[in-house]
C-alpha cells in the first residue's frame, strides 16, 4: 500500500485534474450553445436551396458541367477534423471513417484537403500528405467555406478530380455525433422531372448556372458548422466523463489513504504499548 504522503499528493493532483477537466466542460457548455444555434439556423436555407436546385434542373435541358458524370480517375476528399483532442472518440472516429473510404478506392488516386490539424497530423505521417490545409475561424465564417469551395469546383470543372468527396462528423445533439462521409460532386438529383411551374428570368440555364456555386459554397459552410457543433458536443462528454471520473478516483484514494492513515496509527499505538510492556518488564 502506498505511504500517506504519497496519496496526499496523489489525491491533490487528481483534484488539480478534475479542476481543469470542469473548467473545460463549462467552456464547452457554453460555447456549444451557440455553434448549435448556427448549425440549425443553416439547415432550412440549405435544404431549401437545395429544392431550388432540383426544380431548376427539371426545368433545363441543356447538362451542367456540375452534373456531368465521367469514369473516377482523381477524387478529392475534404477531411474535417479537430485541432486538438481531448474530445473523445470525435477525431478517432472521422479517421477511421476515412481510412475506410480510402481502402474503398485505393483503385484511384485521391487528394486530400484538410481542415482540422489530427487528421492533416495523422495522413501525413502515413504517407497522405495534404495538398491545401484550411484553418477557418472558430465560429465558421461564409468566407472560409467559400474559399474551400472555389479551389473544389476549379479542380473539378478544369478534370482534375473527377469526383469530390467530404468526410466529417455531423452534429445530432450535443450528446450525439455521427460521422459521414458523402459525396458533393458531381452534384446528384434523384428527379430531374418538372416540379413546379416557376419563372425564371433571363432563363433557367442561366439561373442554374449563376446558383451551382453557390450552394456548393452553401454546402460546404453547413459542413463546417456542423463538425464545429459536434466537436464541443464531443468535448462536453468527454470533459464531464472526465470530471466524474476524477470524483471516483479520488473517493478510491481519500479511502484508501484513510486505511493508511489509521493503519499508522495503529501501528504507532502498538509500538508504544510494547515499549511500555518492555519498560514494565
Amino acid at each position: 500500500m502506498a505511504s500517506v504522503k504519497d496519496l496526499k499528493l496523489r489525491i491533490r493532483a487528481v483534484k488539480n485534474t478534475q479542476q481543469i477537466t470542469k473548467a473545460m466542460k463549462m467552456v464547452a457548455a457554453a460555447r456549444i450553445k451557440r455553434a448549435e444555434v448556427k448549425v440549425r439556423a443553416s439547415r432550412p436555407y440549405t435544404q431549401k436551396m437545395g429544392e431550388m436546385v432540383a426544380n431548376l434542373v427539371g426545368s433545363t435541358d441543356e447538362p451542367n458541367p456540375f452534373f456531368v458524370e465521367r469514369p473516377v480517375k482523381r477524387i478529392g476528399v475534404l477531411l474535417v477534423t479537430a485541432d486538438k483532442g481531448l474530445c473523445g472518440s470525435y477525431n478517432s472516429n472521422i479517421i477511421r471513417l476515412a481510412q475506410s473510404f480510402f481502402e474503398q478506392k485505393k483503385s484511384v488516386e485521391i487528394e486530400i484537403l484538410t481542415v482540422g490539424n489530427k487528421g492533416r497530423s495523422f495522413f501525413t505521417k502515413r504517407n497522405r500528405k495534404s495538398t491545401k490545409h484550411f484553418s477557418p475561424a472558430f465560429y465558421p465564417l461564409f468566407a472560409d467555406a467559400l474559399a474551400i469551395s472555389e479551389l473544389m469546383t476549379e479542380k473539378f470543372l478544369n478534370g482534375e478530380w473527377d469526383e469530390v468527396d467530404v468526410v466529417y462528423s455531423s452534429f445530432v445533439s450535443a450528446i450525439s455525433q455521427k460521422p459521414i462521409q458523402k459525396r458533393l460532386l458531381p452534384f446528384s438529383i434523384e428527379s430531374k422531372e418538372k416540379k413546379t411551374d416557376f419563372l425564371y428570368e433571363p432563363d433557367p440555364e442561366s439561373v442554374l448556372k449563376e446558383l451551382l456555386p453557390k450552394y456548393l459554397n452553401v454546402l460546404i459552410f453547413n459542413v463546417l458548422l456542423e463538425a464545429r457543433a459536434a466537436e464541443l458536443g464531443a468535448k462536453l462528454v468527454a470533459m464531464g466523463n472526465a470530471t466524474d471520473n476524477a470524483k471516483k478516483l479520488i473517493d478510491n484514494l481519500n479511502l484508501q489513504f484513510y486505511r493508511a492513515r489509521q493503519e499508522s496509527i495503529t501501528k504507532e499505538i502498538l509500538e508504544v504499548a510494547s515499549g511500555a510492556e518492555a519498560l514494565k518488564g
